[in-house]
């Protein structure tokens, strides 16, 4: 469990692997994407922006974890990026599905988690 937690943290790569869901994205289209979605879903990604230097830096770590596949392909101007997840990914993604429900179901909980250690409190053990 530690390994899936340290292969999948960092701020943005959830809300980029699941941009990424069931179709291959240019870098602008995925940008643009995550930033719709923040704004109409109110995703928890809250009142943050996607800084494009984080959004590269995200990719090439997804890229290099086996995560996300880069497809180049040559074009008559320039070549065309863009970017999809592996089969791995897919397979994750569909694994965690669980514990996604989980977290629609235990939402209070997650909150309340949240506020705490925003203010630096620890629960008792």
């Amino acid at each position: 469990m530690d390994d899936i937690v340290r292969l999948i943290s960092g701020e943005w790569v959830s809300t980029v692997l699941t941009a990424l869901y069931g179709k291959p994205l240019q870098y602008s289209e995925l940008l643009s994407v995550i930033s719709r979605e923040m704004t109409v879903n109110n995703w928890s990604a809250g009142a943050r922006v996607l800084h494009e230097a984080t959004l590269t830096r995200t990719l090439r770590r997804l890229v290099l974890a086996g995560l996300v596949e880069r497809i180049e392909s040559p074009g008559a101007l320039r070549r065309s990026v863009c970017y999809a997840l592996t089969a791995s990914a897919e397979e994750l993604l569909a694994a965690l599905g669980p514990a996604a429900k989980w977290a629609e179901q235990h939402a209070g909980l997650i909150e309340r988690a949240q506020r705490r250690h925003a203010r630096g409190n620890r629960a008792a053990p």
